[in-house]
């Protein structure tokens, strides 16, 4: 049988029980699979900003952001991204 690989959260290791006892939990490793975010920011970076060359961070944040509320108006994108994540 194959491990799960789990990681220790620091919160996960310093919570305590009611009886004063430590608990731990054992957490799953980064999951971009089940995160629609991250296939919207892939998106963003693949298409909206490719070949963008920005002059200042200030110029980089103004149009990602102006990308991001344009991709929030297209269906399509929001579908492929939920689909891609298998939550819908």
């Amino acid at each position: 049988m194959a491990r799960l690989s789990t990681r220790v959260g620091s919160c996960a290791s310093t919570s305590t029980a009611p009886t004063g006892a430590v608990q731990i939990a054992q957490l799953p490793g980064y999951s971009p699979q089940l995160n629609p975010v991250d296939y919207l920011l892939a998106w963003l970076k693949r298409h909206a900003l490719a070949n963008f060359c920005p002059r200042s961070l200030t110029e980089l944040k103004i149009t990602a952001r102006n990308k991001l509320r344009s991709g929030q108006h297209r269906r399509s994108i929001i579908t492929a991204c939920r689909k891609q994540a298998e939550l819908w």
